[in-house]
């Protein structure tokens, strides 16, 4: 038996001396008692030292996993910070591994010395996997998020107009972040997110496109969007039903810019003819030429004009003809025909003469112009011009349109025959022409209005100018006055109403105060006296320029007219007429106590007038609260002090009204009402 060296070992060897030294028959058998027990002991403390020694490597094994991790972590964190790039990831961590203290495992023997470094080996293994993965991840991360900001910026670009699509497509495909989001972690994922990112693309592409085209009025574009959609080899990655949605949708568009664009055009048309005139006059003239030359196709069994037609047009326009528009745009004619009438408006001055330059050939005009006299220098008018005409078809064509024009209010214009016209067109459909006459009569109401406007104002001036600052006819613009129709002129020049007339008078002013805002001279100019005509202006006026106080009547008037409805009265006269006494009243009331009515105030005065006037409605006429005070307060003419019958005599003749009974009755009666003497 080998004896066991170091300090063990020789006490060992010292039991075994001194078991020699006693042998003996009884001893010898204690001797191998006490031997097997020491064995044993041995045999533990051996166990349990090799225990221990496993243990450690165990322990350092994991310290050694523990620093890989960690590894993994740093050279992770130092790419997502931009510190290296993906390349760089495998050389940083070999780096961080050769300075990372490796297990030695000096303890074990042999056996178990070469499982744990199998053991290292499978975890260095895997953890190199481990990073592989983590690789990928940060690259997968980084890369989408390049990805996503390279999508925004695609998808951007196809949003500007004329964007090319294949392109901004192949921009995508090709950058290093795409590629590199495929390549890393997605997979099999990777390809159904290509394809709806394409889809998202393409989408906003036609979307985008659509709306350009719609707001350039771009019909082309529209079309070829269009064709697009119907290709089985175009926008590949959008599905039948949202082709076919985008097809109804760009349908529509294609109809709505056809029908505005074919209205804008009718509509510059007669904004260059209004431009040159400040009225409809050469709107009205052109609209009278253009049907005479269909009336005139239609007799000599023609549709439309000839293509030799168009080019003698364009011809003497000095331009040159498009046959490809000709073809294809169904105004191209009409614009052409446009196009020579303002020639001829702006070489002869007049709507009518332009008219006679068609109907004759300028060079016959000339001739006439030469003998006759030219009614745009005022030579002669135009009437008398026509007259002289010796061609009878000329002259009564040109009457006709003559008689129109003097016939017709500058300011206003019947479009029904506009509108008709295209509706008979048969280039357009349904669609087409509902948006055409939208765009034009949306226009029309715009521009008449404005005219409308400037008509009263000079309306109103002419009349202020003669009658309030008394300044003498001759010392007034005759343009300002023959801008006004031959009616307008007439009541303008003829004598005023000498009698106040008070209802007349309320209806109009319940009238303003609602919110009409009419042409106080055209309507009541002959049934009103100077100065309740003078006291009307004064109120639209004032109202014009103070709209809180508009607003305020607005709401008032609105109130009396649904209060009113409930008693089934509808009569606007009668409705007028309340508007006018109720919200005298109350600001009558309000100037009298100081503060604004209540609600509840307002609709009991409001009340009162209502029932009164359905009551007096059996006899179908209302009478106003002047007329009411004035029928209770005074009956005969004698009734009246004769200091006061002076005093309003006096006020009379100041104001230029005539000294009647009635007048001085009225007079009385709205004295009364205001609480005077």
């Amino acid at each position: 038996m080998q004896i066991p060296i170091g300090e063990f070992g020789n006490r060992v060897a010292q039991i075994r001396q001194t078991n020699i030294s006693n042998v003996g028959g009884g001893q010898s058998q204690a001797t191998d008692n006490v031997m097997g027990a020491v064995s044993a002991a041995l045999t533990t403390i051996a166990t349990n030292m090799q225990a221990n020694n496993k243990l450690d490597a165990e322990n350092e094994l994991f310290q050694y996993q523990v620093g890989l991790d960690d590894i993994n972590n740093q050279v992770t964190e130092l790419y997502r910070t931009g510190k290296i790039n993906y390349q760089q990831m495998p050389e940083e961590r070999q780096k961080l591994i050769d300075n990372l203290p490796s297990p030695s495992f000096e303890n074990l023997d042999k056996l178990e010395k070469k499982s744990f470094l199998l053991q290292k080996d499978k975890l260095l293994h895997a953890n190199k996997l481990s990073m592989i993965k983590q690789y990928g991840l940060a690259m997968q991360n980084t890369a989408q998020s390049s990805v996503d900001e390279r999508v925004a910026n695609v998808t951007e670009s196809v949003q500007q107009p004329n964007a090319n699509l294949e392109d901004a497509k192949s921009s995508l495909f090709n950058s290093e972040s795409f590629q590199q989001t495929g390549e890393f972690g997605f997979q099999d994922g990777w390809q159904p997110k290509v394809n709806e990112i394409y889809r998202r693309l393409e989408s906003t592409f036609v979307q985008s496109q659509m709306k350009h085209a719609s707001e350039a009025g771009n019909i082309e574009a529209l079309q070829s969007i269009r064709t697009s959609l119907v290709d089985e080899e175009q926008f590949t990655a959008l599905t039948p039903l949202v082709k076919k949605q985008f097809t109804k949708q760009v349908d529509a568009l294609i109809d709505i810019t056809t029908g505005k664009n074919y209205g804008k055009t009718l509509v510059n048309n007669v904004n260059q003819l209004v431009e040159k005139t400040g009225d409809f006059s050469a709107v009205r003239v052109f609209n009278n030429l253009s049907a005479m030359y269909k009336q005139a196709l239609e007799k000599e069994g023609q549709s439309a004009t000839t293509i030799d037609q168009a080019k003698n047009i364009a011809s003497v326009l000095g331009e040159s003809f498009d046959e490809q528009r000709f073809n294809n745009d169904p105004q191209y004619t009409e614009q052409l025909q446009q196009n020579y009438f303002n020639k001829l408006l702006d070489n002869y001055g007049s709507p009518l003469m332009a008219a006679a330059a068609i109907q004759a050939g300028p060079e016959q005009l000339n001739k006439w112009l030469t003998e006759f006299g030219d009614p745009a220098k005022d030579e002669l008018s135009d009437t008398d011009f026509i007259a002289k005409i010796p061609d009878y078809s000329i002259k009564q064509k040109l009457g006709r349109i003559n008689q129109q024009l003097n016939n017709s209010s500058p300011d206003e214009l019947d479009i029904s025959a506009s509108l008709a016209a295209i509706d008979n067109d048969s280039n357009l459909n349904n669609n087409q022409k509902r948006y055409a006459k939208a765009e034009f009569r949306q226009y029309m109401e715009s521009v008449q209005q404005q005219l409308q406007t400037a008509y009263r104002e000079n309306h109103q001036l002419v009349w202020r100018d003669i009658y309030i600052n008394k300044i003498p006819l001759s010392e007034i613009d005759p343009a300002r006055i023959t801008q006004l129709t031959a009616s307008d002129q007439v009541v303008l020049l003829d004598t005023p109403k000498k009698t106040l007339d008070v209802v007349v008078y309320s209806e109009a002013k319940g009238r303003l105060k609602a919110g009409d805002n009419f042409n106080v001279l055209k309507e009541y100019g002959n049934k009103l006296p100077v100065n309740q005509l003078d006291e009307l202006l004064n109120l639209q006026q004032d109202l014009t320029i103070n709209p809180e106080k508009r607003n305020a009547l607005l709401t008032t008037t609105s109130m009396i007219a649904d209060r009113s409805k409930l008693l089934g009265i509808t009569d606007s006269r009668i409705l007028n007429q309340l508007n006018d006494n109720i919200t005298s009243e109350l600001a009558d009331l309000e100037t009298n106590r100081g503060r604004k009515v209540t609600q509840q105030e307002m609709q009991d005065i409001s009340d009162r007038y209502i029932l009164k006037a359905k009551l007096d409605q059996q006899t179908n006429w209302y009478k106003p609260q002047q007329q009411i005070i004035n029928e209770n307060a005074v009956i005969k003419i004698e009734q009246i002090p004769v200091n006061v019958k002076q005093k309003i005599s006096k006020v009379l003749e100041q104001n230029d009204l005539e000294v009647t009974d009635e007048n001085i009755i009225q007079a009385y009666g709205r004295l009364n009402n205001d609480d005077t003497n």
